[in-house]
């Protein structure tokens, strides 16, 4: 398996003395049809120690399409904005395999559009103000936060926890590096 998710499932919810949330990060994964789309919650928590980590503790998986995705994903974000009291709440979206226009029609909604590079290099913001990142770079960062326990999950986001165990690394007939589930989708990953 590509992650060692040992300690990144787990099962406390309550928070630990003086740790506060910092930030909610929602991340979706659009799809239209034969796809599902996906979407995750993150809270960013700072302790009184100043260690931070980020603890995913919501998903949702559908089959819409996209004007009904909107409403759903603006529901969600308006939830947390409405818990967060002043923290951000941040709407990130995987734009690899969307239409400009789906990106223009949620425009109200997303903050940050991340776009999936096959070759390694530096993230960087293109000329439409989407994230430039190579899913390499992605999936080795994954890999360290989990390590560290710096990222986690509660146990009971199945969705998630069954995409884990099917996501696999694969050499491409010229030997390049792919990541994708074995069997079945890996929009929660």
């Amino acid at each position: 398996n590509v992650f060692n998710t040992e300690w990144f499932f787990i099962l406390n919810k309550e928070f630990l003395w003086g740790e506060k949330i910092w930030w909610y990060v929602i991340w979706y994964d659009p799809a239209k049809r034969s796809d599902i789309w996906a979407v995750l919650v993150w809270e960013l928590k700072v302790s009184w120690a100043g260690k931070s980590y980020c603890q995913l503790i919501e998903e949702y998986q559908l089959k819409w399409e996209y004007q009904d995705q909107k409403w759903v994903l603006a529901s969600i974000k308006q939830k947390y904005q409405i818990q967060a009291n002043w923290w951000p709440v941040i709407v990130v979206i995987d734009w690899t395999q969307v239409w400009d226009v789906v990106a223009e029609m949620f425009g109200d909604i997303i903050d940050y559009k991340v776009w999936y590079t096959s070759k390694w290099s530096r993230p960087s913001v293109d000329t439409y103000w989407a994230w430039k990142i190579s899913k390499t770079h992605l999936v080795h960062l994954s890999q360290i936060l989990i390590e560290k326990w710096i990222m986690k999950a509660y146990v009971w986001l199945k969705n998630l926890m069954d995409e884990m165990k099917n996501f696999k690394i694969f050499k491409t007939s010229s030997w390049w590096t792919k990541y994708e589930a074995d069997v079945w989708h890996d929009d929660h990953v």
